[in-house]
């Protein structure tokens, strides 16, 4: 017999077939237990360094992408300098 559902049936037979909708596998009563049966993906291993980051939203570099001038590097704003064209405060144009 082939049964498509979310439980398994109470009952089975030897060889009968479940359809479990809810893994979306294949499973065969082997008079003991439900087999799986055909594909069944591998499941990924789990990381055996301790310093491998598992959350993908953990960045790895600490450099912050966002403001790279507040680690002291180039970059940010030029506070009271102004440019060539306009000399900032207590400057003279020239």
């Amino acid at each position: 017999m082939i049964t498509k559902a979310a439980e398994a049936p109470a009952n089975p037979e030897l060889h009968d077939l479940w359809i479990d909708s809810v893994e979306m596998r294949l499973r065969m009563w082997d008079g003991t237990e439900w087999a799986n049966i055909g594909y069944e993906p591998e499941t990924p291993d789990e990381p055996t360094d301790p310093d491998t980051p598992t959350d993908p939203d953990t960045p790895t570099d600490p450099t912050d992408p966002d403001n790279p001038g507040e680690d002291g590097g180039e970059g940010g704003t030029d506070e009271g300098g102004g440019s060539e064209d306009t000399p900032g405060e207590g400057e003279e144009g020239g």
